[in-house]
């Protein structure tokens, strides 16, 4: 698979996943929602590690890194890589409501 990102009008730069688990995109909860959805991570169990292609923004520049995902029941999920750890509360549809400290859906 490969991942087409295109900022402000500028030439698309194309990330292949390689051989990533996922992409993650720097600053869209939408990322964090695809391990949960694929591997069923809104019940309570034992925490799944993932390498992602992960692509900073704005310099679309894209990097290996290890995340973890911590299913904490009540549809929440503690996630961890690189020293930072967050709660992040998901839907019944498993997507992002609620990232703690960082963001919420809101609407």
């Amino acid at each position: 698979p490969v991942l087409g990102l295109r900022l402000d009008g500028g030439p698309e730069v194309r990330v292949e996943l390689g051989d990533a688990d996922f992409f993650d995109l720097g600053h869209s909860a939408f990322f964090n929602s695809l391990p949960v959805a694929r591997d069923r991570l809104l019940e309570p169990g034992p925490a799944r590690e993932y390498t992602m292609r992960f692509v900073r923004v704005p310099e679309l520049t894209a990097e290996p890194a290890w995340q973890s995902y911590e299913p904490l029941g009540n549809r929440t999920v503690r996630y961890r890589s690189a020293g930072f750890e967050a709660d992040i509360s998901f839907d019944a549809d498993g997507f992002v409501t609620l990232y703690q400290d960082y963001l919420e859906r809101v609407g």
